[in-house]
């Protein structure tokens, strides 16, 4: 602080007995001579200089309990050195090892407990509970993605148990439930009318592609939220915003962070407003893939609808959570950021939109066409027959035929019924005649047969 200019020189190294040296914010020019000689040194302060590479060695240092290098033109790697005291203080081992940098690279420096960029910005190097045990948001993602697969087991198996020991429900080849076409309505609007997700409920594999590009858009959109996140002090992908100032004037930084409990409450509150009407159709639809009544084609298509849907809630949640730990300083910023990421979460909406939106102008621009070529009144005539086909959307047409092929399904489950009921009926009767006395049994005709031709016996016997 007292306005020195020049080089250090080397003669300083002579100052054996010297504990505490102090030469910040000054304007040193050059190398930092070698200082391994000052045994007995505990604080070092060369920051706010223009001290250039290469660094000496430290080694010397073993009662070193500070060291402040940041704010000068250092590159390199900063020397390791050994300490009798470790610095387990965040402001003891400072140097300009953030981005953005003076330089290509940053300084390296592994034992640094502060890394300041040219900014004058900083942030501690310790690294969080989860990045600590896992290395890095990458890995611990793929956890959650596993943890996640678990609990939609988990779910499904549940559900098919319940059913299967409590309710004592037998497989749908066995009773035919007639309640197809109500759980059909009652999925589509849980995983969501107005959603691209609902062409996993149907048959055509064009919107099936159209859904599975959607869920792929959104799971790299917030996979790259996540990447951003980490605390990675040598990577211009990492948007990790430095919330601590060293002053010049201070041994101690601070942080200046003014995020408390109201933002992270208004944050959990946007989020459960949000996702948890997903969350909750998700495992509605997860629970319908474990019963036992639907065909097993049915069940999967459940099965997809609640497992992208609460996937993707869930994965919204932990990649906003894991972004806002990395850059909102403050209480707004908090809510700004969750925001913006749940904008994420409504693509299948607006992809729905847009999807419907050019539909109606495919069919408006066909029936435009069909009027131009008409001459007759028949003629006509066939075109507003063939434009209100035309307005019929690729939803619609695959709600028609969802609800045909369960139309069908019901059909065949009723002949089912009563076939058996008939074949309940004739065993019935042999029973009352051997009771009655009667040793003979009635004429009926023989049971394999009917379950050979169960159409030909029923109609036969109706007709």
């Amino acid at each position: 602080h007292n306005g020195l200019s020049g080089k250090l020189n080397k003669i300083i190294a002579e100052l054996q007995n010297c504990r505490r040296l102090d030469l910040s914010d000054n304007d040193l020019k050059g190398t930092i001579p070698e200082l391994s000689s000052l045994s007995n040194l505990t604080h070092l302060r060369l920051s706010y200089n223009a001290f250039v590479a290469p660094l000496p060695s430290l080694d010397g240092l073993q009662f070193l309990q500070l060291l402040h290098l940041h704010g000068n033109r250092l590159s390199g790697q900063i020397p390791n050195f050994d300490a009798t005291i470790e610095l387990e203080d965040t402001s003891s081992f400072i140097t300009d090892c953030g981005l953005p940098s003076d330089f290509e690279q940053p300084i390296v420096c592994e034992d640094c407990t502060m890394c300041c960029n040219t900014r004058g910005d900083c942030h501690e190097t310790e690294p969080s509970k989860l990045e600590d045990q896992y290395s890095s948001y990458a890995i611990f993602t793929w956890v959650f993605l596993l943890s996640l697969l678990g609990y939609v087991f988990i779910v499904v198996t549940a559900s098919f148990s319940f059913d299967l020991f409590w309710n004592h429900t037998p497989p749908r080849s066995v009773t035919g439930s007639l309640t197809l076409p109500d759980d059909e309505k009652y999925a589509l609007g849980s995983i969501g009318e107005d959603s691209v997700y609902q062409y996993f409920l149907g048959n055509s594999v064009f919107n099936w592609m159209i859904a599975l590009a959607v869920i792929t858009f959104q799971a790299l959109a917030l996979a790259m939220f996540v990447r951003a996140a980490g605390k990675d002090f040598g990577s211009d992908r990492s948007d990790f915003v430095y919330s601590w100032k060293c002053p010049r004037n201070s041994l101690e930084c601070t942080d200046e962070s003014d995020l408390d409990w109201q933002g992270w409450a208004i944050f959990s509150l946007l989020m459960v407003a949000h996702v948890l009407r997903d969350c909750i159709n998700g495992v509605k639809l997860l629970i319908l893939c474990g019963k036992r009544r639907h065909i097993h084609s049915s069940r999967f298509k459940f099965f997809l609808g609640g497992l992208f849907l609460s996937g993707v809630a869930y994965f919204t949640v932990y990649a906003s959570t894991v972004y806002n730990i990395a850059i909102a300083r403050s209480n707004t910023e908090i809510v700004v950021n969750a925001v913006v990421i749940l904008f994420i979460m409504d693509v299948d909406e607006y992809f729905y939109d847009a999807i419907l939106a050019a539909s109606s102008f495919w069919s408006v621009k066909s029936s435009d066409q069909h009027d131009q070529g008409g001459d007759t009144s028949d003629s006509r005539e066939n075109d507003d027959k063939d434009d209100e086909i035309m307005v019929c959307t690729p939803e619609q047409l695959a709600q028609l035929e969802r609800r045909l092929q369960f139309r069908e399904e019901q059909l065949e489950t009723c002949l089912q019924d009563v076939v058996r009921m008939m074949q309940y009926n004739e065993k019935m009767e042999a029973r009352v005649a051997y009771l009655e006395g009667n040793m003979s049994m009635p004429q009926t005709p023989r049971l394999d047969s009917v379950s050979q031709d169960p159409n030909s016996y029923l109609f036969g016997h109706i007709f």
